[in-house]
């Protein structure tokens, strides 16, 4: 379970954060420390282990340095037929950018560790329902619990989504900084339903 369960102000560093006692994770754990589970980490996975905010930001330096070196090619050929790494695909980099940060799939694979969905939702055929995956209250919801993704969860990955009268849950700050958990079918009504199942 996790220990940093409330929004607040952190006391030490002044930013809004998960914390713990008034404490975020990151003014708790001294950077020693995490330098150490870091090269644990890669001793155990035999590799480096980073952040994804590091690999994304990678690849968004690669994507940077390929369109540029491709445009100044480009620009110095004076219209003559030129080449350089890149030059066949570099013009829809930007475009498949876009793609990448607005992919449900990759944010599954990534963020959630969830495995490649391989069975199409009977309702929605593995088409995305947008009103239903960003979560808007009035969208119909799913039967088959595809959470409008329009691919069923695989068996393990089912149990991680948490459910409440088998409709997803949202997530939302309070006023106090706890975590207000409820269906968005039907908020408030948590003490009438038992149908729970936890992360």
């Amino acid at each position: 379970m996790a220990q940093y369960t409330k929004w607040l102000v952190c006391s030490k560093c002044n930013k809004s954060a998960w914390t713990k006692e008034g404490i975020c994770i990151k003014c708790d754990i001294p950077e020693d420390k995490v330098k150490e589970m870091f090269s644990l980490l890669r001793e155990y996975y035999g590799e480096p282990v980073k952040p994804l905010s590091r690999f994304c930001n990678a690849i968004d330096s690669w994507i940077h340095a390929i369109r540029t070196a491709c445009q100044e090619k480009k620009a110095a050929s004076e219209g003559k037929p030129w080449n350089h790494q890149g030059s066949e695909y570099y013009e829809y980099l930007s475009h498949i950018r876009i793609d990448i940060a607005k992919s449900a799939l990759l944010s599954r694979l990534m963020f959630m560790d969830e495995k490649l969905r391989t069975k199409k939702c009977p309702e929605h055929k593995g088409e995305l329902a947008m009103h239903e995956w960003i979560g808007f209250p009035d969208a119909p919801q799913c039967d088959h619990l595809c959470g409008g993704t329009g691919w069923l969860p695989e068996p393990e990955d089912a149990a991680n989504w948490k459910r409440f009268c088998n409709k997803p849950y949202l997530v939302s700050r309070g006023t106090n900084g706890d975590r207000n958990e409820y269906c968005r079918k039907d908020p408030g009504h948590e003490d009438k339903c038992n149908a729970w199942s936890e992360y």
